[in-house]
């Protein structure tokens, strides 16, 4: 696989469909493998991710609540303004992976990655993983993190996504 992954159109216009197609009582949440947006010292973020996911979301007229990814072995949360919609993009790739993936120097919450996204939490001390709870249209995020020797550490990170009390 190149660096940053490649899609095909075909790919990007299957993905517009399923968006279009997808029920919209319920939230959306997309996920791939290469993340649009990462500050790790390792990988980066991918545009051609970012880019096609942007192709399908416009020739769907459907944005998602929420973008997973991974490929990063690290924890990152970024907050990207879409259209005037907070949207969260999450990067959940320490899951078990042996050798964690280290943020870039001077990686700080609050910096602005883009004008239209920030970075809001990272990890990259221990492995972790991501719990969503669902509410209507609504989705809460609570990130723990795990030590070497299995202690879990509940709620180090926390979001929510799409609309409370929607359906």
């Amino acid at each position: 696989m190149p660096s940053g992954g490649i899609l095909q159109q075909s790919q990007v216009d299957w993905l517009a469909g399923e968006l279009k197609d997808a029920a919209a009582d319920r939230p959306l949440i997309v996920t791939l493998h290469h993340p649009p947006y990462s500050i790790d010292e390792m990988h980066g973020g991918s545009q051609k991710m970012g880019d096609a996911l942007d192709g399908a979301f416009s020739a769907s007229g459907r944005t998602p609540e929420l973008v997973l990814s991974g490929h990063v072995h690290d924890y990152q949360r970024f907050t990207r303004t879409v259209n005037g919609k907070q949207l969260p993009y999450v990067v959940v790739g320490n899951s078990g992976y042996h050798n964690l993936h280290r943020l870039a120097a001077g990686a700080a919450p609050g910096e602005a990655v883009t004008s239209e996204v920030t970075f809001e939490f990272g990890d990259d001390q221990h492995w972790g993983f991501l719990e969503l709870a669902v509410d209507g249209m609504a989705i809460e995020g609570t990130y723990s993190a795990v030590t070497k020797d299995g202690q879990v550490t509940a709620a180090v990170d926390t979001f929510t996504a799409g609309k409370a009390g929607g359906r």
